[in-house]
């Protein structure tokens, strides 16, 4: 065995790990909704309420509204 050997799990760790959608509240009818590395803007109805979305060059861990 190498010297590396026991270090198989640790690099392992997030390998294939799909990240967790987020949403966060934008106003009183809408909200964004992230699915991987793509942004939809949600009405009320559950239907999306605006033809463009946002997109990040890697799935944002976190979400929040100023």
């Amino acid at each position: 065995m190498g010297a590396l050997s026991g270090l198989t799990g640790y690099m392992t760790l997030g390998l294939g790990a799909k990240p967790k959608p987020a949403s966060v509240r934008i106003s009183e009818k809408e909200a964004l909704i992230s699915k991987d590395s793509e942004g939809l803007m949600v009405g009320l109805d559950a239907k999306v309420s605006r033809t463009s979305s946002i997109e990040w060059p890697a799935p944002p861990e976190e979400l929040g509204m100023l």
